[in-house]
């Protein structure tokens, strides 16, 4: 009987050896030119799984000490942790730059929306000129006599009706109103703390420069100064007292039906009730003003020439007008005028 056990190389051939059979050589199969089944797989008389082998990857002998398991575990949830609360942070990071963004944005929009716009309708003579400046009221070689600046400062600062009227356009019109809104109105009260410039306004019909009057005790008034190459840079009184032909107290309490002339922030709306309540006839625009506490309904007839030029002015964000209104049936009890005619877009009109 054959032995298949290396030889020893000591020459120890003492212990006895197990025979062992050689497996009997495969019969080759009957073919017939071609191969008919090709098997491949594990083996089936094996009992372990079919598995590839690496045989690169050999067991390597531990170098130290093996490391706990809980403290790979503890050590493991700690990087996880790590590297999620840098995520989280980057996200928090990520959502305060867009908040910053987005405040900026309402910002610098509200910014821009303080500042009175012109906007007039087409054709109607007093919409926003395109050509060039007349004046720059910065550059004294451009103006001769007082700058805006200047005259704005002496208006505010002036301590008599007499050192007002200097200052003040249409003087001799504007001096009653003058009077009693500085001697018992809202002006009698208010101190001028500082004067914003808001930029140089240019129509068809005048150019005048713009300041936001703020008070000391935080309100403020709009005050635009006149530029006119015959008369010099002059306050314009009506629209920095928000004036009126009619008190707003006399027009809610119906002891004045009508206005020829009041001066307020208008946007379309759609609001239609009481004598209003037709929408094809009417149409709606909200009426604020510093001077009342509560909002104002106006309507303007469709189709009719007011109409026209207040869509123009206010249809799309809430803009300065000076209109011309009505009660109609007694719907000042319910803070309902009717708009009779647009004088013009902003505080600033044609004097008659």
């Amino acid at each position: 009987m054959a032995d298949d056990s290396p030889a020893n190389p000591n020459g120890d051939s003492a212990r006895p050896r197990k025979p062992v059979s050689l497996p009997k050589p495969a019969k080759p199969a009957k073919t017939s030119g071609t191969v008919e089944h090709l098997k491949l797989g594990p083996n089936p008389e094996s009992k372990a799984p079919f598995r590839r082998r690496n045989p690169d990857a050999q067991a390597q002998p531990p170098t130290g000490p093996a490391e706990p398991q809980h403290r790979r575990r503890r050590q493991h949830r700690s990087e996880n942790a790590w590297s999620g609360s840098q995520r989280m942070s980057l996200r928090w990071l990520l959502a305060g730059a867009l908040c910053l963004a987005v405040l900026g944005f309402f910002l610098m929009k509200q910014l821009k929306g303080s500042s009175e716009g012109v906007r007039q309708p087409k054709d109607d003579g007093v919409r926003e000129a395109v050509a060039g400046k007349i004046f720059d009221p910065g550059r004294t070689e451009d103006w001769k006599g007082a700058l805006p600046i200047e005259v704005a400062e002496k208006f505010t600062q002036a301590q008599t009706v007499a050192e007002r009227l200097v200052f003040v356009r249409d003087t001799q019109r504007v001096r009653p109103a003058l009077e009693e809104f500085f001697r018992e109105g809202l002006g009698a009260g208010e101190k001028v703390a500082v004067l914003i410039p808001l930029g140089l306004i240019q129509t068809t019909l005048f150019t005048f420069q713009r300041f936001e009057a703020k008070m000391k005790d935080g309100s403020s008034r709009l005050l635009c100064v006149v530029l006119s190459a015959e008369k010099g840079a002059k306050v314009d009184f009506e629209s920095y007292a928000r004036h009126g032909s009619e008190s707003w107290a006399d027009l809610l309490s119906g002891k004045a039906l009508e206005a020829q002339a009041v001066r307020v922030f208008v946007k379309a709306e759609n609001y239609y009730n009481h004598g209003f309540a037709d929408e094809g006839k009417w149409r709606h625009f909200a009426a604020t003003t510093p001077d009342v506490n509560m909002p104002l309904d106006f309507y303007v007839a469709r189709g009719s020439e007011a109409d026209e030029h207040l869509v123009g002015i206010a249809s799309r964000r809430q803009m300065r007008a000076t209109l011309a209104i009505r009660s109609v049936a007694g719907s000042f009890e319910n803070r309902q005028f009717e708009v009779t005619k647009v004088l013009g877009p902003g505080w600033v009109i044609k004097v008659p």
